[in-house]
């Protein structure tokens, strides 16, 4: 078998086959994305549309809005209309190249009272906090440590007890994906 590098990737060329498959999936999906946003688009509205509208390729992914799925599916086939004028970096959503534009101008929404650290998402704000009042309000039901942050406590289940958390509850790892722990 023979390696070759280019740039410091590695490229083995054992894995041809796999490499193709992989790419002609990845191909598909594209392709697929793309026909269901040219649907979804020329459709006219005809007595409303469903109160869920499901991915198409995802197989548990659900939207409320055609807005919401169009930017998702836009995602799958790596369309990326929104550009910044400054760095011309692309976005699949008009609000991610808006709260990526914070980074330029060095724009803080939140600033923590306690220690003067600035945060653009209330999300990543309200988890600071927690660091100052020691709140940690997710509990492993597995072996009872706790965490402060969701992915924390998300990283935890997937590598030290083979589960994952999603919108369902807590279920056993996949062993297909298991190459995420």
């Amino acid at each position: 078998m023979s390696t070759k590098y280019i740039k410091g990737i590695n490229l083995d060329l054992g894995n041809i086959s796999e490499n193709s498959e992989n790419l002609q999936r990845t191909n598909l999906v594209k392709r697929r994305a793309e026909e269901l946003i040219k649907n979804l688009t020329h459709t006219k509205k005809k007595n409303g549309y469903p109160k869920v509208l499901p991915c198409g390729i995802c197989t548990n992914k659900r939207f409320t809005s055609r807005s919401s799925l169009r930017s998702h599916l836009r995602s799958h086939a790596g369309i990326k209309p929104f550009k910044c004028l400054l760095c011309l970096k692309t976005f699949t959503r008009q609000q991610s190249l808006n709260y990526h534009t914070k980074v330029h101008s060095n724009e803080n929404d939140h600033t923590c009272l306690r220690c003067g650290r600035g945060f653009r998402h209330p999300n990543h704000f309200k988890e600071h906090l927690r660091l100052h009042t020691g709140e940690t309000p997710y509990s492993c039901p597995e072996c009872e440590k706790r965490f402060t942050t969701r992915n924390t406590f998300k990283r935890h289940l997937r590598a030290i007890h083979k589960k994952v958390l999603n919108r369902h509850g807590i279920e056993d790892l996949n062993p297909d994906d298991t190459s995420k722990v």
